[in-house]
């Protein structure tokens, strides 16, 4: 009997038997303090999975679960668990580990970590267990690698974005697509359809490069404004120069791929990402294929915490529908589907694999009885579950937290009560993190430097700490009594007291030091509120932010500003 504890999947023996999975139990490493346990809901089947069972990755450490586009339930959380919820939908994907203090994994590069882990195949060093996938019963992850799904995206359709379509989003993002960008992305399998998909979303020219035009109608149906097919005469001759960016999905280059065609369709200075890796393939190119226009060639891998994040934030608001067709797990579709995979006999995008596993958890033990729970930073009002932005937020403090020496005892404490993002008109939010009064305080200690770091993580978004306040209504007598007094209620719990509290708060550390209410011609109300001089040069470029904030959350109009040089009206 093992001494750790165990899960069920199907594993495949070796390479030499690859398209035969057998129904095992396997051991798993002891639960962590930051670790979070997921029930399986379904798994994608990625193109990473045949490589390494086929051995086209070369040896592996068999028997091995295969399957990194998991999505299911957190059925437990660790104690210092800050970042996902037990009973939340989350998604893991093919990264489970990354040192999170190397120069990379600060710099929101974490999928470079020198020490990084795959969700299979990687072996712990403590124990020595082999990291298993999620053709599986279960797994267990560390909370920085599992991501909370949005109420909007299916289970069957977020599963395989947890790997294509990170390795598609990540560099489409990375390298600037969108609007104004001609985009062009090689083959239409499962990477290239959520390249197709995001591009498009956000806002780029989107073009497909495949081989023949047999994927052509595909290709218009996902929104592409352009298809070229390879096999044509001359088919970049009209294109030449004229592409900013190109992915490479291409899962092989087969014979006569003519690298320096692709390179000639890219701008000055544009760039060639590959994000497909084929097995043992080797590019030729000449030198006079950069000259032309001085391009670039690079690679991408998988995609950061905060970039899945967005990923995933974007699917939803936009409603993209990535392509998938579904197949209830087993070892006999395990066996066709992964086969069909190898053959390109996949429509459209790679299937999915719905979990049903019937044996439980075996003696798992539940040491939840015997280690306190660290509070979640989100404090959240009536138990409701955090946003997405609220998730986001308390990793980000969490990161912080962990990551930065002279920020550590300060935030240690503190945990914020909710967080909106607020339109502050030009296309620009900003960010209003709300916290506890009493904390209020421990934040001004540290605010400065931590808006700038939120800000940072948090990019083109104004970051603000206000204390959440309750306004009390006016106190009225007893219905049942008229004799009843009325009942007393703090000063600052009224309504003109926490709007001034507002204004304090949005501004801080700049001091307040005069205010004057205007009446316009149509009669409505304008208050000006007149800031310290010493502190123009490091706020005035977020006056704007101030005002459109106090608005959205009190319905009243300001204007903040500077005294004018020499005037004495204030």
């Amino acid at each position: 009997m093992s001494k750790y504890d165990q899960y069920t999947g199907f594993q495949v023996h070796s390479a030499d038997t690859w398209t035969t999975f057998h129904k095992n139990q396997f051991d798993v490493k002891p639960f962590g303090d930051h670790d979070v346990e997921i029930k399986i809901e379904c798994c994608g089947v990625c193109s990473s999975d045949v490589h390494t069972i086929s051995g086209g990755w070369g040896d592996q450490k068999f028997p091995l679960v295969v399957g990194h586009e998991i999505v299911g339930k957190a059925i437990r959380v660790g104690p210092k668990v800050t970042l996902i919820k037990e009973g939340g939908r989350v998604g893991v994907g093919a990264q489970s580990w990354s040192c999170l203090e190397c120069r990379q994994c600060k710099n929101d590069n974490e999928t470079y970590c020198p020490k990084q882990m795959d969700t299979f195949g990687a072996v712990w060093p403590d124990t020595g267990i082999v990291t298993q996938g999620g053709y599986s019963s279960h797994v267990r992850t560390h909370e920085h690698w599992v991501f909370p799904i949005p109420d909007a995206i299916p289970s069957a359709l977020a599963a395989p974005m947890m790997c294509a379509g990170i390795t598609s989003y990540s560099p489409l993002v990375r390298n600037g697509a969108g609007p104004g960008k001609k985009v062009g992305i090689v083959g239409l399998g499962g990477l290239g359809h959520f390249g197709v998909l995001f591009s498009k979303a956000l806002g780029a020219e989107t073009w497909v490069i495949s081989r023949s035009h047999s994927k052509e109608e595909d290709a218009k149906a996902m929104g592409a404004d352009g298809f070229l097919a390879t096999q044509d005469e001359d088919w970049n001759k009209d294109h030449l120069m004229t592409f900013d960016l190109i992915i490479s999905t291409a899962n092989n280059f087969g014979e006569g791929f003519d690298l320096g065609a692709y390179l000639a369709l890219l701008d000055v200075h544009g760039k060639w990402i590959s994000v497909g890796l084929p097995d043992d393939a080797d590019l030729t190119i000449k030198p006079q294929s950069f000259i032309t226009n001085g391009c670039l060639i690079g690679a991408s891998h998988l995609g950061s915490r905060r970039e899945m994040l967005d990923m995933l934030k974007l699917t939803a608001d936009k409603g993209i529908k990535s392509w998938v067709e579904t197949v209830p797990i087993s070892a006999e579709n395990l066996s066709t589907t992964v086969q069909r995979l190898h053959k390109n006999d996949i429509n459209r995008t790679s299937d999915l694999l719905f979990a049903s596993f019937d044996i439980p958890l075996d003696k798992i033990t539940d040491t939840r009885n015997h280690v306190g729970h660290q509070q979640d930073r989100s404090q959240q009002p009536f138990a409701r579950n955090p946003s997405e932005l609220e998730t986001s937020i308390a990793g980000a403090l969490y990161d912080l937290e962990t990551n930065t020496a002279d920020l550590k005892a300060a935030l240690r404490p503190l945990q914020f009560v909710s967080a909106r993002e607020i339109e502050v008109g030009h296309g620009k939010k900003a960010i209003v993190i709300f916290v506890p009064v009493p904390s209020l305080q421990g934040f001004h200690r540290v605010q400065q430097r931590l808006t700038r770091e939120l800000e940072k993580k948090f990019s083109d978004r104004h970051v603000l700490i206000l204390a959440s306040r309750r306004i009390l209504p006016r106190p009225k007598r007893s219905a049942r009594s008229r004799n009843t007094l009325k009942q007393k209620r703090p000063r600052s719990r009224t309504l003109t007291a926490v709007h001034d509290a507002i204004l304090t708060d949005l501004v801080y550390p700049v001091e307040i030091v005069g205010k004057r209410i205007r009446v316009k011609e149509d009669s409505s109300k304008l208050l000006k509120v007149v800031l310290d001089e010493k502190e123009r040069g490091g706020v005035d470029y977020r006056l704007d932010t101030y005002s459109e904030v106090y608005r959205r959350l009190t319905g009243r109009t300001v204007a903040f500003e500077f005294p004018q040089s020499g005037s004495s009206e204030y």
